[in-house]
């Protein structure tokens, strides 16, 4: 005699389903996952390692003029201040920048206690 499938008894509608595919999950949802998972879009590729920036930045905070002043260069940036104290820092910024050319290095290769001394020097 024919008899109905029942729930959970491993066939769907009359016909056999695989003892691995549970009829609940998506098509594309590996096992023990549920069918949300099937259709999340890939992981986007992962990002180029960032690169460490090194750099010397001014900021003078006098400037009650009402001019903008801003120096920029490789690896400094000078802002603000009135016009006596934007120069001071870019005189110091061209003194910092011979030294290193003398040592034969760049701002990024200094360790701190290093950058310190070069700072105090150019003063």
């Amino acid at each position: 005699m024919f008899s109905l499938p029942q729930a959970g008894d491993g066939t769907r509608r009359g016909r056999a389903v695989a003892p691995w595919r549970d009829p609940g999950r998506g098509a594309g949802a590996p096992l023990g996952y549920p069918a949300r998972m099937a259709a999340r879009p890939p992981d986007p590729p992962s990002r180029a390692p960032r690169r460490e920036a090194c750099g010397l930045l001014g900021v003078g905070l006098d400037g009650d003029d009402g001019n903008r002043r801003v120096t920029r260069g490789s690896d400094f940036f000078l802002v603000g201040g009135s016009a006596e104290t934007h120069e001071r820092m870019q005189d110091l910024v061209v003194r910092m920048k011979e030294r290193l050319k003398g040592r034969g290095k760049r701002l990024a290769d200094l360790t701190p206690p290093e950058f310190e001394e070069l700072a105090r020097d150019a003063l």
